[in-house]
């Protein structure tokens, strides 16, 4: 009872974790590397930066509406927390444009005029593209968090639809988005891949011992390691990212071998005791024979985990939390809880005798 008791508690906390979309931040921050490069992130350079693409729809950008929308678009970007400085042709144009509006020079004249020697000017390739289709616009943010990074871009989004919505499609591009996309589908489908294998391992399980009733018993000692990890993971804070979701897959792997173990000498001294006899005897015979090896690799697992909790890599250090709870709890399943199901669920040491 306590150790279901302590599953569930674990189970409450898997709604508590944050998942890592941005992999911005050093991973080792206590070098005096990372603590000059914090320095010069504060102080004298920006952190990290993302591009916004406007791409325009009916020759939008000879417009002058287009102009103003742009001007107010980029003036409510600024004003975003987090948002360092902004960079694009809005200023150059607009200063050539107040210079020479006595003349009648419009902000759509003086991009004319400059889209026309695009391929002569360096400096204004960088935000137009050749075809005139395409404006760039660099925007400079501060190293912040994942999720503060994510609520960023996600009211960058929001202000770019609201001020484009007809005349021309707004895009985010550049490394740091590649980044988001990326960490997202990488977490995903390790998700996706931990529950298809605990699927296709339990299926194998039935057809080694031939048995539907073990089968699905193997299921049990395995869920627990993956339950107490994601609930680790939550209650004390440690980010769902491409490195820390190895661990689940990793425990997954080694709770398997144990189960194979236990579950194999059960179904043995099931077979080999006489017909009608108490299903207990079965339990205790299979305990006392792999119980010794089962303790021992786990042993070896988990002192091997305990060993990354001294490394001052964040990442190395959860990792070590994360294998080691699973390693202990995987046995704990596997000597305790399952035999334990076995007794007290009827239907089940009935089937099994």
């Amino acid at each position: 009872k306590k150790t279901f008791l302590v599953i569930i508690i674990m189970a409450t906390g898997i709604p508590k974790i944050k998942t890592v979309k941005h992999l911005t931040n050093p991973f080792i921050k206590t070098t005096r590397e990372a603590e000059e490069l914090h320095f010069i992130e504060q102080n004298l350079s920006t952190a990290t930066s993302f591009s916004i693409i406007l791409t325009s729809l009916n020759n939008y950008f000879d417009s002058r509406k287009f102009w103003t929308d742009l001007y107010q678009f980029e003036k409510k970007i600024k004003s975003i927390q987090g948002i360092q400085e902004v960079e694009s042709l809005t200023p150059l144009i607009f200063h050539l444009a107040l210079k020479l509006s006595p003349i009648g020079i419009k902000p759509e004249i003086i991009f004319h005029q400059i889209s026309s020697k695009n391929s002569e000017n360096d400096m204004i390739r960088s935000y137009l593209d050749p075809d005139l289709k395409r404006i760039r616009i660099i925007v400079h943010i501060q190293n912040k968090t994942s999720d503060q990074i994510e609520a960023i871009l996600k009211q960058v989004e929001t202000v770019a639809k609201e001020a484009f919505i007809q005349n021309a499609r707004a895009t985010l591009s550049g490394q740091l988005i590649l980044l988001r996309t990326q960490t997202t589908d990488l977490v995903s489908s390790q998700i996706k891949t931990l529950f298809l294998a605990l699927f296709v391992i339990t299926l194998l399980m039935m057809i080694q011992l031939n048995s539907f009733a073990l089968g699905l018993l193997s299921l049990v000692p395995n869920m627990f390691p993956i339950v107490t990890i994601f609930g680790i993971m939550g209650w004390f804070q440690i980010p769902l990212d491409p490195l820390t979701i190895f661990a689940a897959v990793i425990s997954f792997g080694l709770s398997v071998d144990d189960s194979i173990h236990y579950l194999t000498q059960l179904k043995r001294e099931i077979f080999i005791s006489k017909y009608g006899s108490n299903i207990q005897d079965s339990l205790t015979s299979a305990f006392d024979i792999t119980s010794r090896a089962l303790v021992s690799t786990t042993a070896v697992l988990f002192f091997s985990s305990f060993g990354l909790l001294f490394s001052s890599f964040t990442h190395v250090f959860s990792l070590g939390v994360l294998i080691a709870s699973a390693s202990i709890i995987a046995l704990i399943a596997d000597l305790v809880f399952m035999p334990a199901l076995i007794l007290k669920f009827k239907p089940l040491n009935t089937l099994l005798s």
